[in-house]
């Protein structure tokens, strides 16, 4: 089991029904999708939700304008600092291409302007909803097309 999936595994989500019901419908919304990574941003200083929601978004944009069927699902996580985790579902054309995690980690960080990207292989036996939930941990900086 990854690092990621680890933290994923002993996480402890709130329990409050309307974060748990906003959570259930994500997990609901993207489960079928066939993840080929998950990544980890961190930026480089200190920056509000707001501006790194709108970093994310931009790298969003940018992955989709380079290839159509690239999926970046994001959602930011507040502890110990501000950082993103994501799941990253590749194109066609870029699963031929980009053949393991340092090479996606690569990819992304040369369109990744503001601070450190770690990436790791989708690991399909670990329970999909559970990674899902997990990026969704704060559904209210929850992102993804």
């Amino acid at each position: 089991m990854s690092t990621i999936h680890k933290a994923m595994a002993e996480m402890e989500q709130p329990q409050e029904g309307g974060d748990r019901r906003a959570r259930e419908a994500w997990v609901a919304r993207w489960k079928g999708v066939r993840w080929d990574y998950v990544l980890r941003f961190r930026e480089r200083r200190e920056v509000t939700q707001e501006t790194a929601m709108r970093h994310l978004n931009e790298l969003r944009t940018r992955l989709r304008r380079e290839s159509r069927g690239v999926v970046l699902l994001t959602g930011l996580h507040r502890e110990p600092m501000l950082h993103a985790h994501g799941l990253l579902k590749l194109s066609r054309r870029l699963r031929i291409t980009l053949l393991n995690a340092d090479e996606v980690r690569y990819w992304i960080q040369a369109r990744w302007r503001h601070g450190e990207v770690w990436s790791e292989p989708f690991d399909r036996t670990y329970a999909p909803g559970e990674s899902i939930s997990y990026v969704c941990r704060h559904p209210e900086t929850v992102d993804g097309w």
